[in-house]
């Protein structure tokens, strides 16, 4: 995922984005560079991208969404009710 050697990671270009749309725009860019260097557009590629995504969100979703929402269940309770969760878990 995104560790990567720290040689590597050296040769990546430091970036700042400083707001959602500034980190879109440099998720874009980022693939139309992908995307046009070396081989030609294919199926190929762009499920290499779309990997790279789903690869991403999921690293994303395990190591920093997740614990925050659990820390802020703890803080705050749940949302949902007892009846519920009672349900989904055991039917």
């Amino acid at each position: 995922m995104p560790y990567i050697d720290e040689r590597t990671r050296n040769s990546v270009p430091a970036i700042g984005p400083q707001t959602c749309g500034e980190l879109a725009y440099l998720l874009t860019t980022e693939v139309d560079h992908y995307m046009m260097t070396g081989t030609e557009i294919n199926f190929d590629k762009i499920t290499e991208v779309r990997g790279a995504f789903a690869a991403a969100l999921s690293e994303f979703e395990r190591r920093v969404a997740e614990p925050y929402e659990e820390r802020k269940l703890r803080e705050n309770g749940d949302v949902f009710s007892a009846d519920l969760l009672d349900f989904v878990q055991n039917g």
